[in-house]
């Protein structure tokens, strides 16, 4: 019968060590640690007792505090066996900084002089990995993960993803930035370079410029290596309106507006414009029966170019009333003026619409401005994300 120790551990190190005529095989134990992680395979000791031995009472010590075997006062005789198998167990949370720390465990009795196995603990620090790693694709306009569409504009968050920051300065957008490309196959082949308009070590902004099937696979490449692959569907259209800003949620009461959102009580305004380009806030509101100026992404393969009678046809702008109790309640549509897509910013969708004179008729009107939810649909069911647009309601 072999007897053993086996001890509670706190670390991931388990040393087994067995005697071989009272003397220890090997006599030091290197164990490392990187970043707090075991490196390699637990190490094995063996110590086996001559016969003059049997029936001897042994037992083991430690001369440090992280360096365990158990119950180290308890005695224990030995027996008729090949080999003593115990366990060290080491605890690495004794090491407060990288380092080397060493210890022993040394087998005792009272017939034989002590037999002590050395062990060297080298705690290395983490290496680094630099090679890009991808955490979401997302619509570059809305933020919403998912899908990627042919033709539109998306953004990868992660990291590393570039060495500095890095703008495309001009058409044809290029396929490397300081360094970085992005890789998008279809699955693990077939795989082409895509156009990028931005590149930053958190953050890179690029264009699908040709169509795939359903599914598509993203690689981010540096110097410094190449991203794992990340798996994304593939829509013929997913609509995003662009987000101007942040600003307060209540009507009549004038709001901070910032670029990102500081509270939660900040709703999200659409880069949606007065015909002089001023952004439409509660400072500077929509009035009914204004023309203005929506900025989307990803309309995709059923996009024509220019001005096309089919694009409006396609395209619905959607509105519907924010009640004092939230409530959404739907009014008219606006009248689309124009759509087509920007001849200096591919994958960018301009829409001119027309608010109705009489949305609010049917409403109660809140004092002086009153909040609209925008929506950019195609063909009735594929929807954009809302954003949020005030409107006076005083003329």
């Amino acid at each position: 019968m072999i007897a053993a120790y086996r001890f509670l551990c706190v670390g991931a190190c388990i040393a087994q060590f067995a005697l071989s005529s009272v003397l220890l095989s090997p006599e030091a134990l290197n164990v490392y640690y990187e970043g707090g992680e075991l490196v390699g395979v637990n190490p094995t000791f063996d110590l086996d007792f001559s016969v003059k031995y049997l029936d001897k009472y042994f037992w083991l010590t430690s001369d440090q505090s992280w360096l365990r075997t158990g119950s180290l006062s308890l005695g224990q005789r030995a027996c008729i066996c090949d080999k003593w198998r115990i366990l060290v167990w080491i605890n690495q949370s004794k090491f407060a900084t990288p380092g080397q720390y060493v210890g022993s465990i040394t087998v005792n009795s009272e017939v034989f002089p002590p037999k002590s196995v050395r062990v060297t603990v080298h705690m290395l620090p983490a290496i680094e990995d630099s090679r890009p790693k991808i955490h979401a694709v997302v619509n570059a306009a809305s933020s919403t993960p998912g899908p990627v569409a042919w033709g539109a504009l998306h953004t990868i968050y992660g990291e590393n993803l570039s060495i500095g920051t890095h703008y495309a300065t001009g058409l044809p957008w290029p396929s490397s930035l300081g360094g970085t490309s992005v890789l998008f196959c279809e699955v693990t082949s077939n795989c082409r370079l895509l156009e990028l308009l931005f590149a930053s070590p958190n953050q890179i902004n690029f264009r699908l410029s040709f169509f795939f099937g359903n599914f598509g696979t993203l690689y981010v490449q540096t110097s410094e290596g190449t991203s794992e692959a990340h798996r994304t569907e593939i829509f013929q259209d997913f609509l995003g309106l662009f987000v101007g800003g942040y600003e307060c949620e209540a009507t009549g009461t004038p709001c901070n507006f910032t670029p990102f959102r500081e509270s939660d009580s900040q709703v999200p305004r659409g880069a949606i414009t007065h015909p002089d380009g001023r952004l439409i806030t509660a400072q500077a509101p929509a009035i009914p029966g204004g023309i203005y100026v929506g900025w989307f992404t990803g309309l995709g393969i059923q996009a024509l170019p220019g001005d096309n009678l089919a694009n409006r046809e396609r395209i619905r702008v959607k509105l519907y009333k924010v009640s004092p109790s939230q409530d959404y309640r739907p009014t008219a549509d606006a009248e689309i003026i124009y759509i087509g897509q920007s001849v200096e910013y591919p994958g960018l969708f301009q829409v001119n619409f027309k608010l109705p004179r009489l949305i609010f008729d049917y409403w109660p009107i809140e004092p002086t401005n009153s909040m609209l939810e925008v929506w950019i649909m195609l063909w009735g069911f594929v929807s954009s994300n809302s954003v949020a647009l005030p409107v006076k309601t005083t003329l």
